[in-house]
């Protein structure tokens, strides 16, 4: 039984080589094919190379132009710092103005409040006197009355006239 399958898969060995063993016939038409296919592929092969480097140009000038784009940026950059910078200086200007306003307003308003104190301390103190003065004024004046109510009680064309006065 051995044998037998050994003979049949050396005889089935045989039948594939010998199908292996077929030549295929290489003709001048296939030469002439082959040599056509080569030149087409050899254009196309030069025609992509040529697209290839025309989409490579666009490329580098699209990067020339980006690097511009970029370079614009830049540029915009520095004048929104150099605007910044402006910003800060007026504001530290701005800052130091509204401190010397502060302290002048203060430094007034001490003045005006001395000011007022001072008025106020020397009407006082002018005023005393006059009080004083208005005092011994009505004490005089009452007195006066006094009298002259006293010598009116014994005359009396001079009550008639004190009458006429609103004094008694």
């Amino acid at each position: 039984m051995k044998r037998i399958v050994l003979l049949t898969l050396v005889f089935f060995n045989m039948f594939l080589l010998l199908g292996q063993k077929q030549t295929i016939p290489y003709t001048l038409d296939d030469r002439d094919r082959l040599i056509k296919i080569e030149s087409k592929v050899n254009s196309i092969e030069v025609e992509m190379n040529a697209r290839f480097k025309a989409v490579d140009e666009k490329f580098a000038s699209l990067e020339y132009r980006f690097d511009a784009i970029d370079q614009k940026f830049d540029a915009i950059d520095q004048r929104f710092k150099s605007i910044d910078q402006r910003f800060d200086s007026i504001e530290r200007e701005l800052s130091s103005i509204k401190t010397f306003l502060f302290w002048g307003f203060g430094i007034l308003f001490g003045f005006f409040t001395f000011l007022m104190g001072f008025v106020l301390w020397d009407r006082r103190s002018m005023i005393k006197p006059v009080r004083d003065d208005v005092e011994a004024l009505k004490e005089e004046n009452k007195r006066l009355k006094e009298i002259f109510r006293e010598h009116a009680k014994d005359q009396p064309q001079l009550r008639e006239i004190l009458k006429n006065a609103g004094i008694l």
